[in-house]
């Protein structure tokens, strides 16, 4: 029957898994990213303290175009050492963290009570942290 022989194609295909792996000191509490067309500005929160912005675009097009090596049956993951474009520091990790999308600033509220506003100058290239 068409049934069994759909179960047996289905069967016969592996699925396939591809990531870019970021390097990130410690461990993360919180990611969020910033819609913003044609980009991928994400913000990470590790247990340091350390909120970091990363510009992951050119990752995301790599894993869109499947630049990351030819499709084989095990999983494909490339490590890529890269800079954040930002560090803001927190006194203790924390939890509460997102983009406003009017003014594409990053709000981040630690367990100690201390809030820090981040935001860029439309560049992406130029970031200031302010309390």
């Amino acid at each position: 029957s068409s049934d069994s022989e759909s179960e047996s194609e289905e069967e016969g295909e592996q699925p396939y898994f591809s990531a870019v792996e970021v390097h990130h000191r410690g461990g993360i509490n919180r990611v969020r990213c910033l819609k913003r067309p044609g980009t991928c500005v994400v913000a990470s929160w590790g247990e340091t303290g350390h909120v970091q912005v990363w510009d992951l675009s050119s990752h995301m097009k790599m894993l869109g175009e499947e630049k990351i090596g030819p499709r084989t049956q095990k999983n494909k993951v490339k490590q890529v050492h890269q800079t954040p474009l930002h560090i803001a520091q927190h006194p203790a990790e924390g939890y509460a963290m997102d983009w406003s999308g009017r003014s594409e600033s990053l709000l981040t509220g630690d367990c100690k009570g201390q809030i820090l506003l981040t935001r860029h100058d439309g560049t992406l290239v130029n970031w200031q942290t302010d309390p």
